[in-house]
């Protein structure tokens, strides 16, 4: 018990927060924002889905969407085209932004992979053991992380394969748009570029 009392310190300072990095010179040329990330495809349509919150089940009703639109066939221009393909933005919230995030950065990936890495996974035992993990829920003593940054960590290794706003909504796939609720201030709070502009902070990293 002494031994891990002492040890506290070292166990808590192994995971620290990464917070945003500051805009350069060269953060306005690749934004994430529409002007740069929306996919080009037909300019007859313009395609929104729009993914709520629900937790797990919201999540299986957008991968539920997104397989039923690669099934079903538009005719543009006398070409047969995938609708999924003529989507332009996809917008979430909580966790409608699981698919809806794995499809803006791994594309058809997702019909292959997703459902193992996420929608067959019991999540909430698992985050449930990161927290039992010392070297990670001992992290929470420390004032600034809380329960979200353990299950950021578990979701940027196991289902994210540590991939940033970088990698995201790039090819043909939408544009795609995260948002939270800011709670100080009553506000939605959505993950894009313009929304970074204030902190001055690149969302790209």
């Amino acid at each position: 018990m002494l031994a891990l009392v002492a040890s506290l310190p070292t166990l808590t300072a192994c995971v620290t927060r990464v917070w945003n990095v500051p805009q350069g010179d060269g953060a306005a040329t690749d934004s994430f924002d529409f002007s740069s990330r929306l996919p080009s495809n037909a300019d007859e349509l313009f395609v929104v889905l729009a993914f709520s919150g629900g937790g797990t089940r919201s999540a299986a009703m957008g991968y539920g969407v997104l397989e039923k639109l690669r099934g079903t066939e538009v005719n543009i221009h006398g070409t047969r085209r995938r609708l999924l393909d003529e989507v332009d933005v996809i917008t979430a919230v909580s966790g409608g932004s699981y698919p809806a995030a794995y499809f803006g950065l791994n594309g058809d990936r997702i019909f292959t992979d997703f459902e193992s890495r996420f929608r067959h996974r019991n999540l909430q035992r698992e985050l449930l053991w990161q927290v039992a993990d010392p070297t990670q829920g001992l992290s929470l003593l420390r004032r600034e992380v809380n329960r979200a940054d353990v299950a950021a960590r578990f979701l940027d290794r196991h289902l994210f394969d540590g991939q940033t706003f970088s990698a995201l909504s790039r090819g043909n796939r939408p544009f795609v748009i995260i948002s939270a609720c800011d709670l100080n201030n009553a506000l939605t709070f959505s993950f894009i570029q313009p929304q970074f502009d204030f902190p001055c902070s690149n969302l790209n990293a």
